[in-house]
């Protein structure tokens, strides 16, 4: 069993985002984009509705499904935009290293 917050290569993760406007209520903005900034610099982009690994499961309630395939610190970055402006959340996670992905496995006694 998977120990509490701990990430591993090629394990799905659910990312989730919450936006709120000025009165702290939940609001849909008309854009939605999710960046991940891996721990090689590369960036890439899921924007809902036409990535099929980001969804919605409430008013202002986002999520991306990804599945880091390298061991370091990854970061994320929503991005929504509407009529008063853009919202931006982000927040950062660490993916370990597996002795069973990108390597032998060892035997252990």
């Amino acid at each position: 069993m998977q120990s509490p917050g701990v990430n591993r290569i090629g394990t799905t993760r659910r990312l989730t985002a919450s936006f709120e406007d000025e009165n702290s209520l939940p609001v849909d903005p008309t854009t939605v984009i999710a960046k991940t900034y891996s721990p090689s610099g590369a960036i890439t982009d899921y924007t809902y509705g036409s990535s099929a690994n980001v969804g919605r499961t409430a008013v202002g309630h986002f999520y991306l499904d990804m599945t880091p395939n390298e061991a370091g610190r990854w970061f994320i970055r929503w991005e929504g935009t509407q009529a008063a402006g853009a919202l931006v959340l982000e927040d950062n996670f660490i993916v370990q290293t597996s002795p069973f992905i990108g390597g032998v496995a060892r035997a252990y006694s």
